[in-house]
């Protein structure tokens, strides 16, 4: 899949998930979320914690903050970390996709390697060669080819820039009728320290 004349597009949502190798149950990010916000925990104005674990393929544990939403997610099968961005810094509505994208990115880098060093959820580790790009911004970015374009040469362009190896394959996955949601193949699999150097 290419994405030859891929539309600019400017979005005010983004989830990005990157899925977790030994995950720690669901309940034990709960109390480690709740930590984060009492401790100011990264770059963030944190609001609360929701335990959605009682709904089928549900968001799981979910940190509330000011900008972006951080879940611990199965939503897809697989548990791993999905950060939503859900509200520009500057105030200023819809984001570039690229920008929001590289934005995103950061976020999960920096979240995953803070979980990754709590004791409570060793021996919690990353599956950095596999990602998921997903747009539940429908007024921005209704589903189709044309979001699907613009969305992969985002990945393609900020992917190449700020995590080392190689876009080896993006393919969509999900309901055509839903979300526009790209799986991302890295290869060979950076680790997280060498994806966080090149963090913004």
């Amino acid at each position: 899949m290419t994405a030859p004349g891929a539309p600019a597009m400017n979005l005010d949502r983004l989830d990005l998930k990157l899925y977790a190798e030994a995950p720690p149950p669901a309940a034990a990010l709960i109390p480690v979320f709740h930590r984060w916000i009492s401790d100011g925990t990264l770059d963030e104005i944190w609001v609360d914690v929701a335990d959605y674990r009682h709904v089928p393929r549900g968001p799981g544990v979910l940190l509330v903050a000011h900008h972006a939403h951080y879940g611990w997610d199965a939503a897809d099968g697989a548990w791993g970390l999905r950060v939503r961005h859900r509200r520009a810094r500057n105030g200023r509505g819809p984001t570039p996709l690229a920008t929001l994208l590289a934005d995103v990115l950061d976020r999960t880098l920096r979240a995953a390697a803070t979980l990754a060093r709590d004791p409570e959820l060793a021996p919690l580790g990353w599956r950095t060669d596999r990602w998921t790009v997903e747009v539940p911004d429908r007024l921005h970015a209704p589903p189709g080819p044309a979001t699907l374009r613009a969305l992969e040469r985002a990945v393609r362009d900020v992917f190449s820039e700020r995590v080392p190896g190689r876009v080896e394959r993006v393919e969509p996955v999900g309901d055509a009728a839903g979300p526009a949601a790209l799986r991302v193949h890295v290869d060979p699999a950076p680790t997280l320290a060498g994806a966080l150097a090149r963090a913004g």
